[in-house]
This record gives structure tokens, sequence and C-alpha cells, in this order.
């Protein structure tokens, strides 16, 4: 018994067998396998958009950019450390109230009003003021606000003109 047992060598472990044996079903049922590598990839991304907050940036960048392009803006695609360091500079707040919490992108001119989709036109805002301000020009509708704050907007506009792409700078001056 030891020398068959000597002879035999090294058997393979309990998942060497099962990863042989799925190998084997995903040989002769490429259907399944495709299904499960789909809703393993959506699994994925859905797990690192909930958990990767610059991931989360980069595709509602990315959504807004599409959205702007289908009306005919000008766009420009912007990285995640670009909107990154937007965030920072409003402390992860939102520009508007100034309440921390998920924050979404939001077009000082709205893109339905010709607003272009680039780091000179895009502020963090909570989803309550977003929403609010809809197709709102962003001035008359934040002095309607009862949060309203003359520093706010000015750090609101010293900031636009930061991210202003340079032959867009002679509109502020």
């Amino acid at each position: 018994m030891r020398k068959a047992i000597k002879g035999a060598g090294q058997l393979p472990s309990v998942a060497q067998l099962i990863y042989k044996q799925q190998r084997e079903y995903w040989l002769t049922h490429p259907a399944d396998r495709f299904e499960y590598v789909r809703q393993r990839n959506q699994r994925n991304f859905h797990w690192r958009y909930m958990t990767d907050p610059s991931f989360r940036l980069y595709h509602r960048s990315k959504s807004k950019k599409r959205k702007a392009q289908e009306r005919g803006s000008r766009t420009v695609m912007l990285s995640s450390e670009q909107l990154w360091r937007r965030w920072v500079e409003f402390d992860h707040c939102c520009a508007y109230c100034g309440c921390k919490g998920d924050l979404q992108l939001e077009h000082v001119v709205p893109i339905s009003k010709g607003g272009e989709h680039h780091l000179g036109n895009i502020v963090p805002a909570c989803q309550q003021c977003n929403y609010s301000k809809s197709k709102s020009e962003a001035i008359s509708w934040y002095k309607k606000q009862n949060f309203f704050d003359e520093m706010r907007w000015l750090a609101i506009q010293s900031s636009l003109i930061n991210g202003m792409p340079p032959d867009q700078l002679t509109l502020f001056v």
C-alpha cells in the first residue's frame, strides 16, 4: 500500500479537481460561462462604484460629458484627479449650501442652456441644491436661497475661473 501511494506521486488538491471540472463544464457550455462572467463583471462594477469615490466621480463625469455632447456643447473629458481636486477646494461640501454627503457634478451654466462640460463650469453640489437649481441661472437662483453667502459665491467664481480653459477666460474679464 505504501509503495502504491509513493508511486502515485503528488495527488491533486480538492481546489484543483473542482477547477478542472469547472473548465470542462465551461468548454461544453460556453453560454453559461459567458453569463457567469457578465454577472461577475456587473457585481464588480457595482461594488467598485459604491466603494471607490474617484471611480464614481469618473463615471458621473463620463455620463455628463455624453449628455453635453448630445446637446452639441463643447466637452472635455475630466480625470477623476481633476474632479477630486475640485471637491477638495470645497472641502468635500456642497458649493452652495455647505452640507456634506454624496456630492454630484453641478454645471453652473446648465448643459441645457448651452453650458459646456469642463472644469471651469463644474462645482460639487448636494442632490437637493442640484435638483433645486435645475436649469436656473446660478447667481439668481443662489441669491433666492436662505443659505446664500457672498463669500461662498466668491469662492465658486474663483474656482470656476481657475478651471476655465484659456480660450474661455475672456468671458470673465
